[in-house]
């Protein structure tokens, strides 16, 4: 899989857990918003590089561990989110523009997570930096297997 595509004919009212992982998707866009009932969001192991996501009202987890995302999302209009799993990224890689981190502090700091209680990020190619926000949040290691495994060929 690739693209989305079909996936947004889906009966979207009754749709609460999406589990899209090890893929090729490379992009997610804001079409996933039609999906409201969604609580679980499982985008590991795919190619994604970038990830738009503004209105999911009962998100509670996210899951893009394994990906190539090289800054922290924006992730607007997910008031409910409590977890966010970016573990195995490369957050922190990309080259930036003056006044923004590397790994994008600011566009995190900046989305209304009022229920988010843990922010996993496992080791990434650079360091982060900048502090976190200022809710407690907990940067445990992810538990579980690494990097999902190719089929033996």
């Amino acid at each position: 899989l690739k693209e989305l595509g079909a996936l947004l004919q889906l009966p979207v009212r009754s749709v609460q857990e999406l589990d899209l992982s090890n893929n090729r998707l490379s992009s997610i866009g804001d079409d996933l918003a039609r999906f409201e009932q969604l609580v679980d969001l499982r985008l590991d192991g795919n190619q994604i590089r970038d990830i738009e996501l503004h209105y999911l009202p009962r998100l509670r987890h996210l899951s893009l561990a394994f990906n190539e995302l090289q800054i922290l999302p924006e992730l607007m209009g997910l008031e409910h989110l409590e977890v966010l799993d970016l573990c195995d990224n490369n957050i922190g890689s990309r080259k930036t523009t003056r006044g923004e981190s590397p790994d994008g502090w600011e566009r995190l700091a900046h989305s209304p997570l009022h229920e988010l209680r843990s922010l996993l990020l496992r080791p990434a190619s650079a360091p982060l930096t900048a502090a976190p926000p200022s809710r407690p949040l907990s940067l445990a290691r992810r538990p579980g297997p690494h990097p999902p495994q190719a089929p033996a060929s």
